[in-house]
C-alpha cells in the first residue's frame, strides 16, 4: 500500500513538473511573438518618419566645379 501511494505521489509531482513546464513554454513563445510585432510595428513607424531624399540633389552637388582661385 505505501508503494502504490508513493508511485502515486512521484507520478503526480511528475505530471505537475510537466504541466508547468508547459505553462512556462507556452508563455515565452506569446512573449516572444507579441515581442516580433511590436518589433514590426516599430520598424514601419521608422520607415515613414524618414524623410525621402531627391535623387536630384545628390547629382546637383556632383557637378558643382569649385572655382579655381588665382593667387599672383
Amino acid at each position: 500500500m505505501r508503494k502504490q501511494e508513493e508511485q502515486r505521489r512521484l507520478q503526480e509531482e511528475e505530471m505537475k513538473k510537466v504541466m508547468e513546464k508547459k505553462k512556462k513554454d507556452e508563455m515565452e513563445m506569446k512573449e516572444a511573438e507579441e515581442r516580433k510585432q511590436k518589433e514590426k510595428i516599430l520598424e514601419e513607424k521608422k520607415a515613414e518618419m524618414k524623410p525621402t531624399v531627391t535623387k536630384n540633389k545628390n547629382k546637383d552637388k556632383k557637378k558643382k566645379k569649385k572655382k579655381k582661385c588665382i593667387v599672383m
